[in-house]
């Protein structure tokens, strides 16, 4: 399978971007230097149950 990786770029950023709003996040910071949302992000990843995901979860 052929992946390209402009295309999947483009659709990944606004993905990210309403990620990161849906988050409380500031998406004029992140628009401006995407490394802003790192806070967001990290925040998410120590706040989710991790001993509680199934096999299927880590897909």
């Amino acid at each position: 399978m052929d992946v390209d990786i402009e295309e999947w770029a483009s659709g990944a950023r606004p993905a990210i971007r309403d990620l990161i709003d849906g988050l409380g996040g500031d998406v004029e910071a992140f628009d401006a230097d995407p490394l802003s949302a790192v806070g967001v992000l990290d925040d998410l990843i120590n706040r989710m149950p991790w001993r509680e995901f199934e096999e299927d979860d880590w897909a």
